[in-house]
């Protein structure tokens, strides 16, 4: 190896160090931070929920915005033994129509409608929720609040894109430095 490629070495490896400090520091056991506030996290983070209980029951109506079309997912449990309710008949009546919804998991129902998509952002969704089962039924009110943005962006912050960003720009950086340095040593090579 000549002094040239040991000197080539030794700045990318200084290059690559540099920027590995400046990387965020992952999570680790053994230390305690307690002293430290972590900001909590953005409202925008959960799903909108709705909530409503009565003697019988509690639910529980979360928007699940993840999906397309967007849908409602009803969970449905005993309010003195918080057992899921299975195999109950769920009706959901919002914005002037009455949907049946389907149970997808034991206590999960859920309703798809192309109605949500074209709610307003911010609005408030009124929610009646008719619950039949072999034992007893109940009628529950509740309503929920349309989130004000759809928000790609996670808990932290940070768009997964922008890992991409910063992956392509480093790998850039290195691709222009590799370039210089061999065009350097065939300038000097054809001297």
């Amino acid at each position: 190896m000549t002094v040239q490629n040991c000197r080539v070495f030794a700045l990318s490896f200084l290059l690559a160090a540099g920027l590995s400090l400046s990387a965020p520091v992952g999570a680790h056991a053994g230390e305690d931070h307690a002293e430290e506030v972590s900001a909590p996290l953005p409202l925008e983070a959960f799903a909108p929920r709705a909530y409503a209980q009565s003697e019988d029951f509690e639910l529980v109506v979360v928007l699940d915005v993840g999906r397309q079309p967007l849908r409602l997912l009803a969970t449905l449990d005993r309010f003195l033994t918080n057992e899921p309710v299975q195999g109950a008949t769920l009706e959901i009546e919002f914005n002037g129509t009455t949907q049946a919804a389907k149970e997808v998991s034991p206590g999960v129902y859920a309703v798809e409608s192309p109605v949500l998509a074209g709610l307003p952002p911010g609005s408030e969704l009124a929610l009646t929720v008719s619950v039949e089962t072999t034992e007893t039924g109940d009628l529950l009110s509740t309503s929920l609040r349309m989130p004000a943005t759809t928000s790609t962006q996670g808990a932290h912050g940070i768009h997964w894109y922008e890992y991409v960003l910063w992956a392509a720009a480093v790998a850039a950086v290195f691709a222009a430095l590799a370039f210089l340095v061999r065009r350097r040593q065939q300038m000097r090579g054809t001297r």
